[in-house]
């Protein structure tokens, strides 16, 4: 089974600061004069890094794991606070015991209609989905002992969330409400019922939309291996594929959904003789015309990958990721992406638009051991690099 995206993160950071050369570019590389700034976090977070982002029914929320477990954080307006005096419960030194053994891990969370915080992940060290659920002064746990776990989540109105991640014979979905009841169930898909997963996912007025990946097709249009779904009416199906004839070596990793497209985003590996490389890939998807188009990203092999995009409220695309360094590009209509700003210091791999408008980025700045966990902010007057 596939590991989760925070563990391919962690074992990267890993390397990374092994190697580390600490040589930051500075803001504005990219092409323009945005200043992202760096927020200020709790102490509790001196080492680890931050694996998700949300902003919903009037709170700002970011998790992060580090050595001791794994937190919850709330924007206040002014700083980032823990949520709690403790770790998830059951998380404690989860990231690095999931290096070892990736069948437990924390991957992402969300805040439901009612307000709450709904945080999924992997039972450790069993294998089967786990949800933690915010409560009055404490966390409860969900879990279910099925053959997969949850790698994404997002609220879908009301009390009710859906989540997906990796399954051994199909995607791993969970919809309902924390509050009533949940459905923990196994999508199958076209070909052979190997390993898929939806790594991430996107709502909108028009449903739920993951993107990921199917270890039983084929390859063809009818069994494709890069595949992007759709929840609505209590049922998953499957849109074209993004790449259509030409998804050789292409891996998806980020989607963002409005009511009129869905972008789709990850890399193109290029294997020639003397190039052996990823390059950033990108898609938008007419749900009108029911059709995709590939997005040309500006020097996409220097780039590496996309790790995440986000729609913000006034339309605006951004974009991140990279391999070992990060970039951030701004993509407004009818206009091609732009480079707005890049570093070799650190990872990133969220972002999120806050309740007041303010575009947030989160990872990891390597290190020796864990790494220490970044949160930036476009527009900040705080210390950037």
């Amino acid at each position: 089974m596939r590991i989760p995206r925070i563990l391919t993160a962690l074992l990267l950071l890993t390397l990374l600061g092994a190697c580390s050369e600490n040589s930051s570019t500075g803001p504005g590389d990219g092409g323009t004069s945005a200043r992202w700034g760096e927020f200020e976090l709790p102490a509790e977070l001196d080492n680890g890094l931050i694996v998700s982002l949300y902003s919903g029914s009037g709170r700002d929320v970011a998790l992060a794991v580090s050595t001791v477990g794994a937190w919850t954080l709330e924007f206040d307006g002014s700083n980032w606070n823990t949520v709690g005096d403790d770790p998830l419960p059951g998380s404690e030194s989860l990231a690095m015991r999931a290096i070892a053994d990736p069948s437990g891990a924390a991957s992402a969370l969300c805040v439901d209609g009612t307000g709450k915080v709904q945080v999924v992940g992997a039972d450790f060290p069993s294998t089967g989905a786990q949800i933690w659920s915010e409560g009055v002064g404490n966390w409860t746990t969900t879990t279910a002992k099925m053959p997969g776990f949850l790698q994404d989540v997002v609220a879908v109105g009301g009390e009710d969330i859906a989540a997906a991640g990796t399954g051994e014979t199909g995607v791993a979905t969970t919809t309902g409400s924390i509050h009533s009841e949940l459905k923990f169930e196994t999508v199958q898909l076209p070909g052979v019922q190997n390993e898929a997963s939806l790594v991430d996912l996107a709502v909108s007025s028009g449903g739920v939309y993951g993107c990921g990946f199917n270890d039983g097709g084929d390859g063809s249009p009818e069994e494709p291996r890069q595949i992007v779904m759709r929840y609505a009416n209590d049922e998953w199906t499957l849109l074209d594929t993004p790449c259509g004839q030409d998804c050789f070596g292409v891996g998806l990793a980020a989607i963002a959904a409005t009511p009129t497209e869905v972008y789709v985003g990850g890399s193109r590996f290029i294997s020639e003789p003397g190039r052996a490389q990823e390059s950033a890939w990108l898609a938008v998807y007419s749900i009108e015309m029911q059709e995709w188009q590939e997005i040309v990203l500006p020097e996409a092999d220097s780039l590496g990958r996309v790790s995440a995009i986000l729609v913000a409220s006034d339309g605006v695309v951004y974009l991140t990721g990279g391999e070992s360094s990060a970039w951030i590009a701004r993509k407004e209509a009818a206009s091609e992406p732009v480079v707005e700003w890049s570093s070799h210091d650190v990872v990133l791999w969220s972002l999120a638009e806050l309740d007041d408008g303010q575009i947030v980025a989160g990872g990891v700045e390597p290190g020796l051991a864990a790494g220490r966990p970044v949160l930036f902010g476009r527009g900040l007057s705080l210390a950037g690099f």
